[in-house]
């Protein structure tokens, strides 16, 4: 009985490795996919999304999370990034994947730089070389957003009189590292720019009214704001709301009057693509580091309803609408 049972699951094995290679491929490999915040963060969701379709089955995914809207404070996130460490350390996985800013500082810097795993990284915003990247160990994709396309939309839509601007955004590090990148673009088109950082519901309140004295809103990106409910940012916004707003995050769509928006699924599809190469026999540095290259247009009708100044008729005719996005991302809760 014994060696018929054993001839049985040595046919199944052999079966699945002859019609499912990859499933015969992920028994053999491991992957740790490091995320810098924890589950149910929009943008966050939407790469490991797209990791799992860029792996393909490749090998068997492990998840760890830094959770770094929750541990704020740079003790708490050093201390969780030598827990994560440990982990992956005691799993010795065949790639890790590290997404966003702080796991890419806080667990690729700091502990792996040119170790003997190799490492993909997405999500980091703008620039690798404040952490001395690219490593031999290292490829990615770096996250940009389309200042360019959001630029010439305020020109249009304000008629060519655009002077002022204000940038509502989380007061952390990851938003004011992209504010200065923000910040730049316009004062080199001589447009002044003015940050409103916020650290809670209360704060975002009385900025997105201060910012009405403005010419154009620039709603970046909130999340982590202590006491932040989306039906009351809902209905404060469309309450005060005077000027047109815009963002590049998909989880500001349902707030801001127009979106050109970063796609997290790009990110992590690149990465699980990269490792899948890897996996394969690739070297990390072979495999070149890339920025995004995509954006969707969204339009939220209920919200420039209220403005004084309404997008372009080329940006009303290419946008989707706001509920698309909305019924999309219910759909995959």
């Amino acid at each position: 009985m014994m060696k018929v049972n054993l001839f049985l699951f040595s046919s199944v094995f052999v079966y699945l490795a002859i019609v499912h290679p990859k499933v015969a491929h992920a028994q053999e490999k491991t992957c740790i996919f490091v995320n810098s915040y924890s589950p149910g963060y929009h943008w966050s969701d939407e790469i490991d999304r797209g990791v799992v379709a860029g792996l393909d089955g490749a090998c068997k995914l492990e998840r760890l999370f830094l959770d770094s809207k929750k541990n704020k404070d740079k003790d708490s996130q050093k201390a969780k990034s030598l827990e994560l460490k440990t982990i992956i350390d005691q799993r010795n996985p065949d790639v890790v994947i590290v997404s966003d800013d702080n796991a890419v500082e806080l667990v690729l810097a700091q502990h792996y730089k040119n170790s003997k795993i190799p490492f993909v990284f997405c999500g980091l915003n703008w620039d690798i070389t404040p952490y001395g990247l690219p490593y031999k160990n290292t490829t990615g994709m770096v996250e940009v957003a389309p200042i360019g396309p959001l630029f010439a939309e305020a020109r249009k839509a304000t008629e060519q009189k655009l002077k002022t601007v204000s940038f509502i955004a989380a007061d952390n590090e990851t938003q004011r590292k992209e504010f200065a990148r923000v910040e730049k673009y316009f004062l080199a088109a001589k447009v002044e720019i003015t940050p409103l950082w916020i650290k809670n519901f209360e704060q975002f309140k009385k900025a997105y009214v201060d910012a009405q004295q403005s010419d154009f809103v620039l709603l970046w990106n909130t999340a982590g704001a202590d006491g932040w409910k989306d039906s009351d940012a809902k209905d404060w916004i469309l309450k005060n709301t005077k000027k047109l707003s815009a963002s590049v995050y998909e989880n500001m769509i349902p707030f801001a009057g127009i979106s050109f928006v970063k796609l997290g699924f790009e990110q992590g599809e690149y990465a699980g693509n990269a490792a899948a190469q890897i996996l394969e026999g690739k070297p990390a540095r072979e495999i070149k580091v890339i920025q995004n290259s995509r954006f969707d247009r969204y339009l939220n009708k209920e919200v420039t309803a209220k403005a004084s100044v309404q997008p372009s008729a080329e940006f009303v005719a290419s946008a989707k609408p706001h509920t698309e996005w909305l019924n999309q991302s219910a759909s995959k809760k």
